[in-house]
């Protein structure tokens, strides 16, 4: 595609993106929010990606014209929490199997293109501007009929027309907020899932976890295959009703598919995948589901370089995601035609090419891992320090993300073995949006944290003050009933958190009053609260690490180079 006359440059393409109404950057009520789904399918049209369309946006001219019908897979997933990491993994996973895969995520953490990434790498900035250029006229003219596009319209838009432009074979894409009406669900899936069900944005989808259900719920489409990773019974009989009324076949956690035997590795998780044949009952009781999983008809053990034993049970999502798109028509029509590479690779998802894909897994923000060394702060703040520091960035930002964030820490720390990935103290740098629930967020970490630095992010109005994050978990330390001791201070800076954060990890003088380890081993940082908080840290994180940058750069960064040793 090549450049307009009139090309301008990186910073004025996203700019010109920022200049829309972006609903990321606002939290209201939902009132106040104008989500139009007609107006998008329309964006579509105007761009000539009218056969990504689903058949319910587009005229009956359009569905009678074979052109118009996309041969290209597309994975839709929404969720509380993992559906970022699930639709990384998908992509991943496609990838490894010699499949040009596109990938959609949202938000970003450092630069807006990372959003739109091709088997792992991010859309170029050059990329960028010719994007913009080419949907600038489109825009205009929408703006001029009083039709004004936002932000998240404008970059799923970008999205699709950049995976159409690259060629990619296959699609994934994350649902940004809810899912009924969140632009990407114009797209017609192939493959849909729902990673988990939790209470956040409750100012858009709903008070409780039905209600948020039934919008996420909102991505299933007329004979679809529905992968679902939610466990809670209220929330999954309303996906289920709805998989039904739409004639849906659904796999659901620990019915159909399963995380077993998980065990914390020194550089990740380790977990065996079971699959239950869909020719066998489908049991209902725990102790019915748990003879199926003993005598399951497919398994295989899978090594994942994350963090944390929910993301054995996101890449067990991811799995049965890939497995069922294996398995549709759209998908055997699309290889059939690329018959050669199809007769390379074999069966292209297999067991190989789903742990190949797994183990090349990078999940920026999620429970990232990195070593700060003692210099890390000299030339900034003349501050050296006693030993490196271990530093956990993470973008936990509801009870839910919190929950396994905590989960996480927890097994780690109190594992007492030499190769335990955190020490005590766990100092935590948090900062998080107005709009969330940061007294349950606080009462959750408090029970496994030593020291709390409260911060706000600057880019952003959404931040929540640094002092109102501290009067949370002042409260929530008042409320312990254990004999825990914690420490809180604020400092609305968050780089100066950050080295304020390394400094009470290491310091010999720091008090450790919950740690039975000796004083010269180091702690651990965590940062956490926000993808925003992530997003500003991360550079300068990534410029401070003893790892080179050219091995921590976004979904390049190894998990595996993080031990006790280094």
């Amino acid at each position: 595609m090549p450049p307009a006359d009139n090309c301008v440059g990186y910073e004025e393409a996203v700019g010109y993106l920022y200049g829309r109404i972006d609903y990321e950057r606002i939290a209201s009520n939902s009132s106040e929010h104008e989500f139009r789904l007609d107006r998008t399918a329309e964006l579509f049209r105007s761009l000539g990606l009218t056969r990504y369309l689903h058949p319910s946006y587009r005229t009956d001219a359009e569905n009678a014209d074979r052109e118009n019908q996309t041969t290209v897979p597309i994975v839709h997933v929404a969720g509380t929490k993992g559906k970022g990491s699930t639709t990384t993994m998908v992509s991943s996973i496609l990838a490894a199997a010699g499949i040009k895969a596109g990938l959609y995520t949202s938000p970003h953490l450092t630069r807006l293109n990372e959003r739109f990434r091709i088997n792992g790498n991010p859309c170029s900035d050059e990329d960028l501007v010719r994007l913009v250029e080419r949907v600038k006229p489109v825009v205009e003219e929408f703006d001029r009929l009083g039709q004004g596009l936002s932000f998240f319209e404008l970059t799923t838009a970008l999205a699709v027309l950049h995976f159409d432009l690259s060629g990619c074979d296959a699609i994934v894409l994350e649902v940004g907020l809810g899912g009924r009406l969140d632009s990407t669900n114009v797209c017609h899936s192939t493959v849909t899932a729902i990673t988990s069900i939790g209470l956040d944005h409750q100012h858009v989808l709903g008070n409780t976890l039905e209600e948020i259900a039934r919008e996420k719920a909102g991505i299933i489409k007329p004979s679809v295959p529905v992968v679902c990773g939610v466990r809670d019974a209220g929330p999954f009989r309303v996906i289920q009703e709805i998989a039904e009324q739409h004639r849906c076949s659904v796999l659901h956690i620990e019915d159909d598919f399963a995380a077993d035997q998980i065990a914390e590795t020194q550089c990740g998780t380790r977990f065996t995948y079971l699959e239950r044949d869909a020719g066998t009952p489908n049991p209902k009781s725990k102790s019915v589901r748990s003879q199926k999983i003993n005598a399951a008809t497919e398994s295989f053990d899978v090594d994942l370089p994350l963090i944390g034993r929910h993301q054995a049970d996101n890449a067990s999502v991811a799995i049965t995601i890939c497995r069922t798109l294996q398995q549709t028509q759209t998908f055997q029509e699309r290889f059939a035609m690329l018959h050669e590479r199809f007769a390379m690779h074999g069966t292209l998802l297999s067991s190989q090419a789903m742990q190949r894909g797994l183990d090349a897994v990078r999940c920026a923000g999620r429970l990232e891992k990195f070593v700060l060394p003692e210099d890390a702060f000299m030339d900034d703040f003349g501050t050296t320090l006693p030993n490196p520091t271990k530093l956990i960035l993470d973008t936990a930002h509801n009870p839910d993300s919190i929950a396994a964030l905590c989960s996480a820490i927890k097994s780690r720390v109190t594992n007492s073995t030499a190769d335990a990935a955190m020490h005590r103290p766990i100092v935590l740098v948090f900062g998080t949006s107005r709009d969330k629930d940061v007294h349950v967020m606080a009462a959750q970490l408090v029970d496994v944290v030593d020291h709390v630095i409260c911060t706000q992010y600057q880019t952003n109005p959404r931040a929540m003050p640094s002092q109102t994050v501290h009067d949370a978990f002042d409260q929530a330390k008042q409320n312990l009933t254990t004999e825990r001791q914690i420490s809180i201070e604020v400092e609305p800076n968050p780089n100066h958190a950050l080295a304020i954060a390394a400094v009470r990890a290491t310091d010999e003088n720091h008090a450790r009053p919950n740690s039975n380890l000796l004083a010269t081993e180091r702690g651990t940082v965590i940062v956490c609260g926000s993808f925003y908080l992530a997003g500003e840290l991360r550079d300068q994180i990534v410029r401070r690490s003893r790892k080179p940058c050219d091995q921590i750069k976004l979904g390049t960064y190894t998990n595996r180079d993080f031990s006790p040793n280094g």
